[in-house]
């Protein structure tokens, strides 16, 4: 028990840690500054001439809306393909099968909307390539994307009150996430699906929809905080019935 709550510790004092350096990089990103990661450059100017982007030219919604759905797309089938047919891919000396279509389709939506929820048991569910080509990727394409927009200053003040609104979710997310890796260490994945969608669509979307109708765009950002509330509040209810159902009669 020592050993866990000192890597919870360890884990919320590497995140304080880290946050002012790491805010300070993506600011500099936004803002179009130099940072370490420049040698992308040349990288991000053949992807710019290849699909024709010109990166001084700002984007609408639309434009947006439809390059954001194009690329995570691709990196869902991207992800589908080398998933179900890890099993004769190479780099993967344990020999893992591949994984079944409706696993693999809820490790991409997972780690694409980076919320990680694993329906596997690590090295035994997947194999070093797709470790490396699916998971570690999705982990590290935001940023990498992040550098194809040269936020404006128009940009930075839509961008930095959503960030300040969205961010007063996190602390309601974290215990969902626990919450929902418990359900489905008790084998009740089901529960965990439809806090998610509860989440997704049937509180994120109306009620971004409603306050973007009457409040304008500020508004959309609270309805993150009220999706995790109310996703929040689902998940206490399920795990208060899994807690008198199984998990009080344990130790019996």
């Amino acid at each position: 028990m020592n050993t866990e709550i000192l890597g919870v510790v360890v884990q919320i004092a590497l995140m304080v840690i880290l946050a002012y350096p790491l805010g300070k990089y993506i600011a500099k990103v936004y803002r179009g500054e130099k940072t370490w990661s420049d040698f992308m450059a040349p990288i991000e100017r053949v992807i710019y001439k290849v699909c024709g982007i010109d990166p001084n030219e700002e984007m609408n919604w639309k434009q947006f809306l439809k390059a954001l759905l194009i690329l995570n797309a691709f990196w869902f089938f991207w992800g589908m393909v080398l998933l179900v047919s890890q099993g004769w891919l190479p780099l993967n000396p344990d020999g893992n099968g591949p994984q079944t279509p409706d696993q693999a389709f809820n490790t991409c939506i997972s780690f694409m909307v980076n919320c990680n929820l694993q329906h596997y048991s690590g090295e035994s569910g997947l194999t070093y390539f797709t470790q490396l080509f699916v998971i570690m990727l999705f982990q590290f394409i935001p940023d990498v994307l992040l550098r194809l927009f040269d936020a404006s200053d128009h940009m930075l003040e839509i961008g930095i009150p959503a960030l300040r609104v969205i961010s007063l979710s996190f602390a309601f997310a974290g215990i969902c996430i626990v919450i929902s890796s418990s359900l489905q260490a008790l084998g009740h994945g089901f529960l965990s699906m439809m806090i998610s969608i509860t989440r997704q669509l049937i509180i994120l979307l109306p009620s971004a929809y409603i306050l973007a109708k009457f409040g304008g765009i500020h508004a959309v950002w609270w309805s993150f905080n009220i999706a995790e509330i109310g996703s929040l509040t689902l998940s206490l209810l399920f795990f208060k019935h899994m807690y008198n159902k199984i998990i009080k009669h344990l130790g019996e």
